[in-house]
């Protein structure tokens, strides 16, 4: 009777045993619970990624910055995108403008987007540091990014050629720029030295001393003097100077200012 007993016993805890094997049906409440995590992972979502955080230039250039969104979570509509670009009092910089291609994208479900900011810094020196401010806007509400933009006190005129070999010029018309800043005028030929002819002795750029420059190099000066000038290339070549052309007076030309 006695070993009746103890086998009894071991049957009884062998029993248990299987129960709570079954009570592994608990499983069926972790599937509801990832039937909850689902759920979750449905809230919209926006991110949004700027692909420059900062942005180092010179006077007379342009940036692109571009934005790009992604949607996610079931998340669709319009993201209105704004910038602006100021000083490091929050003032807006005079001359600085930054606009986007797109000031407005719509996403699909879960779909992608993407618009290009372009900065746009003037010759005439109004500062050397600012920030671009930039907004995405969407039914989620604000994300706020900024771009920090430093600046060198210079303007760079790069001087190709046409297919006569001839000094092509990268502006007509008159540029704006304050004493103090510099001016280099780079060489872009695919061969040959170039000489700069310059009528703005007085305003600190001279004209070139032949036989002028070397490719990919530059000639360097630094506008002292107030007044207007204009400048052109005569060499290699017959002389460029568009008044020896039968032309008016409209050589690419610089007004410096105090």
């Amino acid at each position: 009777s006695t070993i009746a007993t103890i086998f009894l016993g071991l049957s009884l805890v062998a029993g248990c045993e299987v129960g709570s094997t079954g009570g592994g049906g608990g499983g069926g409440d972790d599937t509801g619970g990832g039937g909850v995590d689902a759920a979750v992972s449905q809230t919209p979502k926006l991110d949004v990624m700027v692909d420059k955080s900062a942005i180092s230039t010179e006077l007379g250039s342009t940036s692109m910055i571009t934005v790009s969104l992604t949607a996610s979570g079931g998340f669709s509509g319009a993201v209105a995108l704004s910038a602006t670009v100021v000083d490091a009092t929050d003032v807006p910089l005079s001359g600085w403008t930054v606009v986007f291609n797109s000031p407005s994208v719509n996403l699909a479900a879960n779909g992608t987007g993407s618009a290009v900011a372009t900065l746009t810094i003037p010759t005439l020196n109004a500062g050397l540091a600012g920030s671009v401010k930039l907004k995405a806007m969407s039914s989620l509400g604000a994300q706020n990014f900024v771009s920090t933009v430093t600046v060198l006190n210079q303007v760079t005129m790069s001087v190709t050629q046409n297919a006569a070999q001839q000094c092509v010029y990268p502006t007509t018309g008159t540029m704006m720029v304050k004493a103090g800043t510099k001016v280099r005028f780079m060489n872009k030929f695919t061969q040959d030295a170039i000489t700069i002819h310059s009528n703005g002795g007085g305003q600190g750029v001279a004209h070139e001393p032949d036989p002028g420059h070397a490719i990919n190099t530059v000639y360097e000066r630094t506008f002292a003097g107030t007044g207007t000038f204009d400048w052109y290339c005569h060499a290699p070549g017959p002389n460029l100077d568009r008044r020896q052309q039968g032309g008016t007076n409209d050589n690419p030309k610089f007004t410096v200012v105090p």
